[in-house]
């Protein structure tokens, strides 16, 4: 099989070699090329996935001191209980947490930073409450 790619990273494949493609402006790549090409998530994707994890480490914070998600909280905020102090400060971080967030994936969207890995922006949010 013989692999092509065009100026827009789309892959086409022939059983031979088809000289037309590359006067066209098509690039012969190779099978492992085509399969990283099909295989790289985009930027979009990787936003989507950050956007999660910040998520998942908020609901996680939470459920590690009792509460169902990140968003139960908010049944002990605004009034005297016992709950209140730990939830307001919940609160706090998951505010501060996406403020951070959304000035980060507008860097990466800017090209003034790289795209961190999940890993790396987690590390960097705010410290869990505990």
């Amino acid at each position: 099989m013989k692999y092509y790619k065009n100026n827009q990273n789309q892959i086409f494949a022939d059983e031979d070699y088809v000289a037309d493609r590359v006067d066209s402006g098509f690039i012969k790549i190779t099978e492992t090329q085509a399969n990283d090409i099909l295989n790289e998530k985009t930027q979009n994707q990787l936003i989507e996935e950050l956007k999660a994890a910040v998520q998942a480490e908020l609901d996680s914070n939470a459920q590690d001191l009792g509460y169902d998600d990140i968003n139960s909280i908010g049944k002990y905020i605004g009034y005297d209980n016992a709950f209140r102090i730990e939830c307001e400060a919940l609160g706090g971080r998951t505010s501060s947490s996406w403020s951070y967030c959304y000035v980060q994936l507008a860097l990466v969207e800017s090209g003034g930073r790289t795209i961190p890995t999940p890993e790396v922006l987690i590390a960097e949010l705010p410290v869990r409450i505990v």
